[in-house]
């Protein structure tokens, strides 16, 4: 009878292997290279020829609603070899622009995006920050000119005259019935005339009910008068307000035309851009007194009071360009790495100013 584990270990010792076995040997002069730093970086996953010829053919469908999807064992190297081919689709020749957001003079809430060829957003920025430097400088000096000080002087000079007389004129009116017309800070006052003199408060307060009756009626008179003529001098004020808007227009166009007009020239072939700096150039027109230098007190006038109020906060901000995209270093098309795909990071947000 044969003992089986004589046979079974008959059975071992003709499979064993050898310590020589264990090992691959390879022929090391087969290799053209003396270290693995000179070999190319693997480029693709072993074995997956179809799913390389599979991604190739996906990225050439330029359809919108059509996307690729890269699955496999964690480790196997998905996302070297997506990245890539990816890349490497990428370098084929292709259109770029570069991207900026930009005030919106209409709907401040509501930003303009400008497209610009690649390389002109950056300059943009550079231009419009270099642009509000020197009106900033150029503005307040066109004001300082002695040619439009002497011109603003003759225009107010031209109004007071003007209005002196329309006072002469309401004053020889009132003093038929008995008043004479006196201005103040809260408007024109008429203080009646007795015995050829101007009453004082007291001896207002002194008089009769009789004589006070008297008063009264004339000044209802006298009142109804100077309706007619507190218009005049409203009317005087508002021209003469206009006028030196008007001359305030063409030095500030002066000072700001020459630059913008290069601006202008330089973009002429965005359509987007010239719109915008023209509505720059506008929105700088209607708030001139944000450049002018007006650390001085304001000489007084009687139209101080008309003048606008400075408003508080960065006024220049506006005026600022926002390269949202910059492609002047990309080569071929972008791509994009998201490691949290989520909406906001792949759409963006806007975070809206809270008030009241």
């Amino acid at each position: 009878m044969t003992n089986t584990n004589d046979n079974s270990l008959k059975v071992k010792n003709r499979t064993r292997l050898k310590i020589d076995a264990l090992r691959s040997k390879v022929d090391y002069h087969q290799f053209e290279f003396e270290t693995t730093e000179e070999v190319p970086v693997l480029t693709n996953v072993i074995g997956q020829e179809r799913g390389t010829k599979v991604m190739k053919f996906g990225l050439n469908v330029n359809k919108i609603g059509y996307n690729l999807y890269v699955a496999g064992i964690s480790g196997t190297g998905k996302t070297s070899f997506t990245e890539t081919i990816v890349n490497e689709f990428a370098q084929k020749k292709t259109t770029l622009y570069d991207w900026c957001y930009v005030y919106n003079f209409e709907n401040g809430s509501k930003p303009k995006v400008l497209q610009l060829p690649v390389g002109m957003g950056e300059k943009l920025k550079e231009d419009m920050e270099q642009l509000i430097e020197n009106l900033k400088v150029d503005i307040p000096r066109a004001f300082n000119e002695e040619g439009y000080q002497k011109e603003k002087a003759a225009i107010i000079r031209d109004m007071k005259e003007q209005s002196t007389q329309v006072m002469e004129e309401l004053n020889d009116v009132a003093k038929e019935h008995g008043f004479v017309i006196r201005q103040s800070g809260s408007g024109i006052l008429t203080v009646p005339i007795i015995d050829g003199e101007p009453i004082t408060e007291e001896q207002y307060r002194k008089l009769d009910e009789e004589k006070l009756k008297e008063i009264n009626q004339k000044s209802t008179v006298v009142q109804e008068v100077m309706v007619d003529y507190q218009n005049r001098l409203r009317k005087l004020e508002k021209e003469a307000k206009e006028t030196i808007e008007n001359v305030e227009q063409k030095v500030a166009l002066a000072a700001i035309g020459f630059h913008m007009y290069d601006l202008i020239n330089k973009y002429e072939n965005c359509e987007d851009v010239v719109t915008h700096l023209k509505s720059v150039q506008n929105d700088i027109l209607k708030n001139i007194n944000e450049f002018l230098q007006n650390d001085e007190k304001q000489e007084q006038n009687p139209l101080a009071m008309m003048m606008p109020k400075k408003p508080k906060g960065n006024f220049y901000i506006k005026y600022v360009v926002n390269l949202l995209v910059d492609n002047s270093n990309t080569e071929g098309a972008p791509v994009v790495i998201a490691d949290n795909p989520n909406f906001y990071n792949l759409i963006g947000k806007v975070e809206y100013e809270n008030q009241m």
